[in-house]
Formats: structure tokens, sequence, C-alpha cells
């Protein structure tokens, strides 16, 4: 696979991630409050990164960066 495929590939597999953590969601009532907080608001706040990442990765303006880190 080629560099660039395999960071699209990536930030396919991030934004996989993302619809996954609201099917985590859904398990928040057996679990205790504070452990649902604190672990809702890191994945949360990393799941919006990683989003930001993946379709910055996507977008045509950015060719030219991900071709030198690809390169």
């Amino acid at each position: 696979m080629a560099p660039r495929s395999a960071l699209i590939e990536a930030s396919n597999l991030i934004l996989e991630a993302e619809r996954d953590f609201q099917r985590v969601v859904a398990l928040r009532d057996s679990l205790p409050a504070a452990v649902i907080h604190s672990t809702l608001s890191t994945f949360a706040a990393a799941a919006s990164d990683f989003k930001l990442f993946a379709q910055s990765l996507q977008h045509p303006s950015n060719e030219k960066v991900v071709n030198a880190l690809t390169a």
C-alpha cells in the first residue's frame, strides 16, 4: 500500500473508531458515573482531535503536507 493510501486508510479507521465510540456510549448505564465521566471525556477529546486530523489528511489543500510526510 502506498504511504498516502495508508494515511487515508488510517484516517478512515479513525473515523470508524468514532462511530464505535457512539456505540460504547450506549453502555454507560452499566458503569459508575465517575468512570463514565472520566472515560467519555478523555475519549471524546481524543476522538475529536483524530477526526480533525483525519479530515485534514483528506482535504485537497493539504496534499503537499501529506506528500511531504509520505516521501
